[in-house]
């Protein structure tokens, strides 16, 4: 694993390479991290999700996931890049606030918690109050209220590519509940 990476080091500096140089890198580092930082780099420069991901030859979706990671603290980096934490733990951590990102990663790469467990605490802490708090929330009959759940989540997607990349994170979070939500809506 590279720390934080060797191709970029002798390169140069990020903001100096073309979109040819970025690509070629991306395809060829195997740090997440750096590659969620190079696409950054490229939305910053203008270019939406989608045509990152079509650059890339991947799903607008892989794009967002990656995109995650910018999100995440320096010291959860820093222990992913020390290898101590797996891409995966990595991956889940993004979900959490940065404060329990930060507590989550350190039992982890003390071998105190497992990828496992840190999914249960995504799921335990992210998820579910989201959807009580939307279920709660929602004075209208479950058939309308599919409807105007669908409409949120439709009006999200759209403007989840024009929002700045330290939003990112939060937002696929929405995403992901609001979808969730619609799910268990259509159910009943």
């Amino acid at each position: 694993m590279s720390s934080p990476s060797k191709v970029v080091k002798e390169i140069g500096d990020v903001k100096e390479l073309d979109l040819e140089d970025i690509k070629y890198i991306i395809h060829r580092e195997g740090d997440v991290i750096t590659i969620a930082e190079l696409i950054e780099e490229l939305h910053r420069r203008g270019m939406s999700q989608r045509e990152i991901a079509e650059a890339l030859g991947w799903s607008a979706q892989k794009v967002n996931y990656i995109l995650r990671l910018t999100g995440l603290p320096e010291e959860v980096k820093r222990l992913y890049r020390e290898g101590k934490l797996s891409k995966s733990a990595l991956y889940k951590l993004a979900r959490l606030p940065p404060e329990r990102a930060v507590e989550a990663a350190r039992r982890a790469a003390e071998g105190e918690l497992r990828v496992e467990e840190v999914e249960r605490m995504v799921r335990e802490e992210v998820y579910l109050p989201s959807l009580d708090e939307a279920v709660e929330r929602s004075f209208t009959p479950p058939t309308c209220a599919a409807e105007v759940v669908s409409e949120i989540l439709a009006r999200l997607e759209a403007v989840i590519d024009g929002a700045p990349p330290e939003a990112w994170p939060h937002l696929e979070i929405a995403r992901e509940a609001l979808a969730r939500a619609l799910e268990i809506l259509k159910q009943r």
